[in-house]
């Protein structure tokens, strides 16, 4: 048994995890809806929402726990603060948490330095055509953007002999855009911190930012040719060609490929661009209030629930 502060600590600890799991649900429940309906919200606004979805367990879970440590009351507290005991089902559950999130991180740390070899070895097996841009000699139709503190841009041999200066010059640009936003590196961020929802929560929300984050890449060439007809036409007429290739590491779902997702989307952003909106954050910051509310008052609930069964 430990007693004072240390044991207080763990205690928040254990109210952080538990509290977490809450958010868990609530994502899970309703963040893929969330995430369909955004369509007719503008690219910033729906990259906002789904750094919110992806980002409320973790501050959320921080929230609840200050409420509980600075605000105590007889509706929202936690039972004998300052006495912790290893052998209570909270600690099982808190340790089992944190040694899932140290392996979690070590191995997509792993995986990241290993697609960074990749995009080594790609770059020295690549034409140089710019200080970030490579030409890959390969005959399939391919443009995207890997590598995460140094991203570098890919575009095919093959791509480039199907394609006109100006859509060349479509391609590049987006490519470069997504160099500049560090986007490989913003997909990995977003991946990981959503690495505590299910699977299936996990796919749509990652789909959806996936999407958003070509939309930007659109955005920025749109921002410099001028020309919306143009940077469609470039996008479907890849994405046709595109289609058909299965090259593992192109695939990789943290690249940033510029003909396979979202064709349909990007197109129609393009051409019909959505208003901004800001009402939408008063929205998001009462919501993230009341669930955090809902949260401190459902941690005595939980403990006593759990508690309960387990004495039963």
């Amino acid at each position: 048994m430990i007693t004072g502060n240390l044991a207080l600590m763990l205690n928040m600890l254990a109210v952080a995890v538990i509290s977490l799991f809450f958010f868990i649900a609530i994502i899970s429940l309703f963040g893929p809806s969330i995430a369909k309906a955004m369509k007719s919200l503008s690219v910033n606004n729906r990259s906002n929402i789904l750094w919110f979805l992806a980002l409320m367990p973790w501050f959320g879970s921080l929230a609840v726990t200050a409420l509980l440590l600075l605000v105590p009351t007889q509706y929202f507290h936690w039972h004998h603060q300052y006495n912790f005991s290893f052998a209570s089902w909270h600690a099982v559950v808190s340790l089992v948490f944190m040694v899932a999130l140290v392996t979690t991180l070590i191995r997509r740390l792993h995986r990241g330095f290993s697609l960074n070899r990749q995009v080594k070895e790609l770059c020295n097996w690549s034409l140089t055509q710019t200080d970030s841009v490579y030409e890959l000699p390969a005959d399939n139709a391919l443009a995207f953007t890997a590598g995460y503190f140094q991203p570098a841009c890919f575009i095919s041999s093959g791509l480039l002999a199907q394609l006109n200066s100006q859509e060349s010059q479509v391609v590049r640009l987006h490519e470069l855009a997504h160099a500049q936003r560090r986007d490989p590196l913003n997909k990995w961020l977003f991946d990981f911190v959503l690495f505590v929802v299910p699977k299936s929560t996990r796919v749509i929300l990652n789909t959806e930012m996936a999407v958003v984050i070509e939309q930007y890449a659109d955005g920025q060439v749109l921002a410099q040719l001028q020309d919306r007809c143009l940077v469609a036409l470039t996008l479907v007429k890849v994405a046709r060609l595109n289609g058909s290739n299965s090259n593992t590491l192109i695939n990789n779902h943290l690249l940033c490929n510029y003909g396979t997702d979202g064709i349909a989307a990007r197109v129609e952003e393009l051409l019909n661009p959505r208003p901004e909106h800001q009402n939408y954050i008063f929205l998001a910051c009462a919501i993230f209030t009341l669930i955090v509310v809902a949260g401190a008052f459902s941690i005595d609930i939980i403990h006593h629930g759990v508690e309960s069964i387990l004495i039963h």
